[in-house]
This record gives C-alpha cells, sequence and structure tokens, in this order.
C-alpha cells in the first residue's frame, strides 16, 4: 500500500473545512442579495449588477493569469519564493494601478451614479494582486485558515451591506462595502503569512522573472477571461441594449446561479498543488487522478445544474416576493452554464 490514501483523506478533510465555510458565506451572501434586491428594486440592482460585471472583466485581465501559475511554480521550485512571488505580485499591483488609472478617464462623461459605481468597484484594481499572498497559503497547504480570514473578511462586508439597508445609504456604499471586505481578507491572509514564516519584504520585483511567467501565463489569462466575458458581458450587453431595470431582472438571475461557482474553484485550490507534486513524482498516475479530478467535476457541474433548474421558482419567490419575477425563466436557463464553467476550471489547471 502507498500513501496516497492517506494523503487524499487529508485532502479532503481540509476541503471540507473550506467549504463548510464558504457555504456558510454563500448563504448569507444569498440573503443579502435578496435583500438588496427588495431595497432597491430592478432599476439599482442593475445599476450596481453591470458596475460590478464590468469591473470582473478588468479584474480578470489585471490578474494576467498568474494565479495558477504562480501556485504551480511555488510548489515546484519553493527555493525561488521571492523571485515568484516577488514578480508576479508587483507586476500584478503596477498594471491594477495603471488599469485604475485609466479607468477614471474612461468614465469622464458618464453619469455620476455610473462613475462612482465603476471607480468604487475599479479600486480593487491595483490591490487585486494582493491575492498572490493567498497563492503562497495555498501552495503551503494551509486552505482552511485562509478560509477563516474570508468568513470573517465576509462578516465585516456583509454587516456593513446590512447597515446600509438600514439607513438607506446612497448607492456607491455597496461597492465599497465589497471593497473593504477585499482588502480585510489581504490584511489577514498577510498576518498568516508572517505567522507561516514568510515576509513579503523579501520579496522583489524582477523584472526578467516577471517576463517569464508572463509568457507562460497568457494562455491561462485568455481563457479566464472568455470564461469571464461568458458570464459577464450578457448584463452589461443587456442594460446597453434594455436599460438598468432589465439589467437587474437579468442579473439577478445570474447572481443566484453563480452560488454554486466556488465549488470547481475550491476543488482546483486542493487538488492542483497535489497535482503538481505527483506530476513530479510518477506522470502516469498523475494522469490517472486528474482524469478522476475531471470525472468529479463533471458529475458535480451536472448535479448543480440539476438542481438550479429545478428550485429556480421557488429561489426567486423566498428572495425578491413579487419583484424580479422575470428572474426565474432566466435562472431555469443560467443554470445550465454551471457545466461549462466546472469543466473550464478543470481543464485550466492541466
Amino acid at each position: 500500500m502507498n500513501s496516497h490514501p492517506r494523503v487524499l483523506g487529508r485532502l479532503f478533510g481540509v476541503f471540507s473545512i473550506s467549504v463548510t465555510l464558504r457555504l456558510f458565506r454563500l448563504a448569507l451572501n444569498v440573503v443579502i442579495i435578496g435583500m438588496l434586491g427588495r431595497v432597491l428594486g430592478e432599476h439599482e440592482m442593475g445599476q450596481l449588477l453591470t458596475a460590478q460585471a464590468t469591473i470582473t472583466v478588468l479584474l480578470c485581465f489585471a490578474e494576467l493569469g498568474l494565479a495558477r501559475i504562480t501556485v504551480r511554480e511555488l510548489v515546484r521550485d519553493p527555493e525561488d519564493e521571492a523571485r515568484t512571488i516577488g514578480a508576479t505580485l508587483y507586476t500584478r499591483l503596477m498594471v491594477g494601478t495603471v488599469m485604475l488609472a485609466a479607468l477614471g478617464l474612461a468614465t469622464l462623461g458618464l453619469p455620476e451614479t455610473e462613475r462612482l459605481l465603476l471607480l468604487a468597484y475599479g479600486l480593487l484594481l491595483p490591490t487585486h494582486g494582493l491575492a498572490e499572498i493567498g497563492s503562497w497559503l495555498e501552495a503551503r497547504g494551509q486552505l482552511a485558515k485562509a478560509a477563516w480570514t474570508q468568513l470573517w473578511a465576509f462578516i465585516a462586508g456583509a454587516a456593513i451591506t446590512i447597515l446600509g439597508v438600514l439607513l438607506k445609504a446612497p448607492l456607491v456604499l455597496f461597492p465599497l462595502a465589497y471593497v473593504a471586505e477585499c482588502w480585510l481578507v489581504a490584511y489577514f491572509q498577510t498576518g498568516l503569512l508572517h505567522a507561516a514564516g514568510g515576509h513579503i519584504s523579501v520579496w522583489r520585483w524582477n523584472g526578467r522573472r516577471a517576463l517569464e511567467l508572463l509568457r507562460e501565463s497568457w494562455p491561462e489569462m485568455a481563457a479566464q477571461l472568455v470564461l469571464v466575458l461568458l458570464y459577464r458581458i450578457d448584463t452589461i450587453m443587456v442594460k446597453a441594449i434594455k436599460g438598468a431595470e432589465a439589467a437587474g431582472v437579468y442579473g439577478a438571475a445570474v447572481r443566484v446561479s453563480e452560488v454554486l461557482y466556488f465549488l470547481p474553484v475550491a476543488l482546483a485550490g486542493v487538488a492542483l498543488p497535489q497535482l503538481v507534486e505527483l506530476r513530479k513524482r510518477n506522470r502516469l498516475q498523475y494522469e490517472k487522478r486528474f482524469a478522476d479530478y475531471f470525472a468529479v467535476s463533471l458529475l458535480m457541474a451536472l448535479a448543480g445544474a440539476g438542481v438550479l433548474y429545478f428550485a429556480a421558482q421557488p429561489i426567486v419567490q423566498v428572495l425578491w416576493k413579487d419583484r424580479f419575477a422575470g428572474s426565474a425563466g432566466i435562472l431555469m436557463i443560467h443554470a445550465w452554464a454551471f457545466i461549462p464553467y466546472c469543466l473550464g476550471v478543470a481543464r485550466t489547471q492541466y
């Protein structure tokens, strides 16, 4: 007998903790979506969701496809950690800063509410690179601790959102609450980094190393960008064609359909470091394990899509009562997008 069963046992133990915490976040997030929809209505929800979709596309580009590359390189060559993390972190920070400045110029002339929403969400562009700290933790099997930091940050962001709903705050507060949540995640994960013996101060930007990684990461960036465009450009197009109210009805359905989208990402986060290690030791066994991983992803995709399809009508009724009535039919169709999303995430790990 080899050690693979014990390794899988540890993996699924960590995965169960991570999934439990994320499920709690999802449940709370669904409640908040329902609350926002009832208070804001279709028009303001359309404005909010369109701005969020636009910035999500920009954030995907600002990531430069480096997130999974970073994990792979850290597992494959931990001795080169300082150069690898320094190259990816600071490259993303620089690109994000330039993109935020460009966004500020590009939004001149837009209606004030739309511009403020875009710029509020856009504050994540220069700091999104701090997610590389999460890659460092992931490469060292610190998934459970990282999940706890995300939970506490999410609770803080949710508290700000709920307070904003109760006080009938301006619409721009809600993207700022999300930005605060992301910044808190980075702050907490930096604490985990230092507690685990790592130090940001030793990470240095290296131009040559950055170019090496970018030459490898552009196909990953292209694949992720296509996926993000597939799931975000539609809300933007609906607003451009039908207006903010229709975008609110459509975007609300999309947001509900995405409640399970964390599952393939979480599964990939658990599997990738172990697959990289296995690939170095036993290529044949690696291929078999990857086939198993892909099969699990397919089963997850079919089950998730089926549940969303049959539960669409009661979900919309519970969340918004008589509002967003058109979202149910959209949700029934959009539920099946979970299948290509799951398989797309699994495929990019290879």
